[in-house]
């Protein structure tokens, strides 16, 4: 399984930015100034549904996350929990990275604008090295049938460097790969939802021939499992099977 985009060391802080006039969270953080003063810029942007502020002494990332099921995920690996409805802080911000799942990384010092684009590469994601997020991609729905025997991996992504990595993934293990293609419904016997939008979907014809088998093959992965009752005429559906690639 891929591993986690959410990359970061342990958290020593972390920072809520959705509320109007709150600090920015920065490792150099300064006294508030007094009310007499000049207002200061915006210390965060619109509020995403959740973000996740983390700090350590070598580095500042704040994520921005604008799908439920990707803040789900986010939850149990943000160091501190993820905050809702707020805005990772303006204040320091130099990068920026579009995560093919469609959420945001914001870099900061300590690290450089290099280092932070050399994340993004890494992450497949669409770099900008500004305060500004890189607009997604047109959102496309990838398939590999044939990877794993008797079944099809399927995934959502919002930018071109992954469909791209994953049209070379495909190929690498043998399956047959699409683009805006999804995996066939009609014969499955279960799904597995992995993190990231990534669904397994079994057929009859898998490696995996009982239940329990693919529930522990997609629980190990951390995704969860779900049986399905295939429909009546599925036996006699004109639909071939996923190929397997040997």
């Amino acid at each position: 399984m891929r591993r986690p985009i959410l990359l970061v060391g342990s958290c020593l802080l972390l920072v809520a930015c959705g509320d109007k006039g709150a600090g920015s969270g920065s490792a150099s953080a300064q006294a508030a100034p007094p009310a007499s003063a000049s207002a200061p810029a915006p210390a965060s942007g619109p509020k995403a549904l959740a973000i996740c502020d983390t700090q350590t002494t070598d580095e500042h990332a704040c994520f921005e996350f604008s799908d439920e099921e990707i803040v789900a995920e986010r939850a149990r690996v943000c160091p501190g929990g993820v905050v809702r409805d707020a805005a990772c802080p303006v204040t320091d911000r130099i990068a920026a990275c579009r995560l093919p799942d469609g959420s945001v990384r914001y870099g900061y010092p300590p690290r450089t604008v290099l280092q932070h684009e050399k994340h993004c590469r890494e992450a497949k994601g669409k770099f900008s090295p500004s305060a500004d997020a890189p607009p997604p991609d047109r959102k496309v729905v990838l398939s590999c049938r044939g990877k794993l025997k008797g079944a099809c991996e399927e995934e959502e992504t919002y930018t071109l460097q992954r469909l791209n990595q994953a049209n070379e993934d495909c190929a690498t293990f043998g399956g047959l790969f699409a683009s805006g293609d999804p995996c066939p419904r009609d014969r499955a016997i279960s799904t597995c939802d992995l993190e990231g939008k990534r669904t397994i979907v079994f057929y009859p014809e898998g490696e995996l021939e009982e239940p329990s088998e693919r529930q522990t093959f997609c629980e190990e992965r951390r995704g969860k499992y779900v049986e399905l009752t295939p429909a009546p005429s599925a036996s006699a559906s004109p639909s071939a099977p996923p190929p397997s690639r040997e």
